[in-house]
């Protein structure tokens, strides 16, 4: 009888310990906390590119002179960034920063500036072309309005 009640305590030793197994905490270990690891969703595959474009227009009587139009335009998917500039040689000059969207070609985009010591914003569309970038946008005395060259971007 005795052999009996310690088999059936041997037995009901085994079950609560497997059943302790089972509903054990899985984040603890020997009594140490373990970070729960997490599948990230995979990176996309998104390249960032890079674009400029830039006019200069020297001064009949003194070529070294200039008034300079400056873009660049960084791509990452549908997502662009870049900056926009007019740097009149004797004028205020503009100088701003745009974010926006690309679809097709066609980038629209919020364009932040500075000109004559104040902020402004405008939205802006510019459409790419093959040697060319056509900005538009804003009221018409902004002046925003331009056509500029593509050039090799300088790092």
């Amino acid at each position: 009888m005795l052999k009996v009640i310690k088999n059936i305590s041997v037995l009901v030793l085994l079950i609560t310990l497997g059943s302790a197994c089972k509903n054990a905490d899985p984040s603890k270990e020997n009594g140490e906390v373990l970070t729960e690891v997490s599948e990230e969703m995979p990176a996309q595959n998104t390249e960032v590119t890079k674009m400029c474009f830039k006019n200069e227009f020297p001064f009949k009587d003194d070529p070294s002179q200039k008034d300079v139009q400056e873009l660049t335009i960084t791509f990452e998917g549908s997502r662009v960034w870049g900056t926009y500039h007019w740097l009149p040689a004797f004028k205020d000059k503009r100088e701003g920063k745009f974010e926006g969207t690309i679809n097709d070609n066609t980038i629209s985009a919020n364009y932040r500036f500075i000109q004559e010591g104040k902020d402004d914003a405008a939205q802006i569309t510019i459409v790419l072309m093959e040697d060319l970038a056509t900005v538009t946008g804003g009221s018409p005395e902004m002046g925003l309005e331009a056509k500029i060259e593509k050039i090799p971007c300088v790092e």
